[in-house]
């Protein structure tokens, strides 16, 4: 962040030869010194040698790792727009979002190179690809590394960090996409340092040398929080691949020192099923389980979204506050319940029903690992909800055995009155949430 970057350089640190990144699946590690001497290698390319101004964007199409993590901060110090598309991406969406957004630099990794080059070249406003790590593959050497751009040093004469103010845009967030189209979404410096600043509450308040272990891509809003709060806090941070289930995570927590003093667990982008909640709770003592939530929209003052005048309508009332599209009540203490979003809700004669209160019943059931409710029309009753589940491997529990399961413990108004279909494998977005979208052409069907 370029206003907490801007302090952290200015200030001499004690620590340099701390280690401030970890990349847990190469086993790398970075200094903050090797972390702050590599982002300003990078911020002085991009300026010197990429022909880049203040507000350019920067897109990287590629996955979480140490090189990510530093080059988002050299994009910053150098003053460009950051944005990130999720590492699942699949062409056609990279496709789409560069045509939104229209970097002048593009940044992929050795997995998506040869797709991604060739893209580039239908766009003439894109000036520059870049590729992540050192490639392998000895075709790609002439696409430049910022793995070897890091390493090379270069006259800091330049004034750096660019000066930017609390306004400017400093990063285009994607939504999740889980209804329709991901949407960018402006985001300005104040809205990252009022989220940095909200975690220096008593409450949430990470101290210098605490570990915190990311599992969250840097395409959302909670992978970049982590980053810029870890920097600010000098905090230790360990990045994990989004594609590393639980035992990967909890190898890495082991491996690299984590479950010492383990202080709190934070999960977000979506509810966690209970059950998953109880796994980790049996695996690791820990003081504080929290799942948050948010908005990629939300923080500070939002612009809203990016060349969509009428999503901007949509997402604002006349007074300026932002129409979140939650369900939700507060009990006579003043706490908020979010139950369920707006347009899944189920009407059941004419009670209100959300598919967040039947998943979470269906994965308590011990064969289901997935699972998406929807309402159906019914002549009788308006809607009723039905499911689509997968199952574990080699389960042979039918159709009907999973509706008498949830039926024998919800209420008449969330019987699964139309039914569940097992699905081989369920649709999802690019940043790993069920595809709602898609399921609901099922439905259809």
């Amino acid at each position: 962040m370029r206003a907490g970057w801007h302090r952290r350089m200015a200030d001499p640190d004690p620590t340099p030869d701390d280690i401030n990144t970890i990349d847990c699946t190469l086993g790398r590690k970075w200094s903050k010194q090797q972390v702050l001497d590599s982002g300003l290698n990078f911020a002085h390319y991009l300026l010197r040698e990429c022909d880049v101004r203040k507000e350019d964007v920067i897109c990287f199409a590629s996955n979480n790792s140490d090189i990510h993590a530093v080059g988002l901060i050299g994009s910053l110090a150098a003053g460009l727009i950051y944005c990130c598309l999720a590492e699942h991406s699949s062409l056609d969406e990279i496709k789409a979002n560069i045509e939104n957004i229209k970097p002048k630099i593009v940044v992929c990794f050795e997995k998506n190179y040869d797709g991604v080059r060739k893209l580039c070249q239908q766009f003439t406003f894109v000036k520059k690809l870049l590729i992540t790590d050192r490639p392998a593959d000895p075709s790609i050497t002439t696409t430049p590394a910022l793995e070897d751009i890091f390493s090379k040093q270069r006259d800091h004469s330049l004034d750096l960090p660019v000066r930017t103010q609390l306004n400017d845009t400093a990063t285009y967030g994607l939504s999740s996409g889980s209804t329709g189209a991901p949407k960018a979404i402006i985001k300005t410096n104040g809205n990252h340092l009022a989220t940095v600043e909200a975690l220096q509450h008593r409450e949430m308040q990470w101290m210098d040398h605490d570990d915190i272990m990311l599992s969250s891509n840097f395409c959302h809003a909670s992978g970049q929080r982590c980053l810029f709060s870890a920097i600010n806090a000098g905090a230790q941070l360990a990045i994990v691949r989004v594609d590393e289930n639980l035992d990967d995570i909890y190898g890495n927590i082991n491996k690299y020192g984590i479950t010492t003093g383990l202080r709190d667990v934070t999960t977000g982008a979506a509810p966690i099923a209970e059950a998953t909640f109880r796994r980790i709770q049996d695996k690791y003592a820990f003081e504080k389980f929290r799942m948050c939530y948010g908005m990629t929209e939300v923080g500070w003052v939002t612009p809203g979204y990016l060349n969509n005048p009428d999503e901007n309508a949509k997402l604002f009332t006349a007074d300026g506050f932002l129409k979140s599209g939650d369900i939700g009540y507060y009990d006579e203490n003043g706490f908020i319940y979010i139950v369920g979003r707006i347009k899944d809700i189920i009407n059941v004669e004419r009670t209100i029903v959300t598919p967040a209160e039947i998943e979470n019943v269906l994965l308590t059931h011990r064969d289901v690992i997935n699972a998406a409710v929807f309402g159906v029309r019914d002549e009788d009753r308006g809607e009723v909800p039905m499911a689509f589940v997968t199952l574990a491997q080699g389960s042979t529990v039918s159709a009907q055995e999973i509706v008498d399961y949830v039926d024998s413990r919800v209420n008449y108004y969330k019987k699964l009155r139309g039914g569940v279909r097992i699905l081989d494998s369920m649709p999802m977005t690019s940043l790993k949430k069920i595809n709602r979208a898609e399921l609901k052409k099922l439905i259809v069907k």
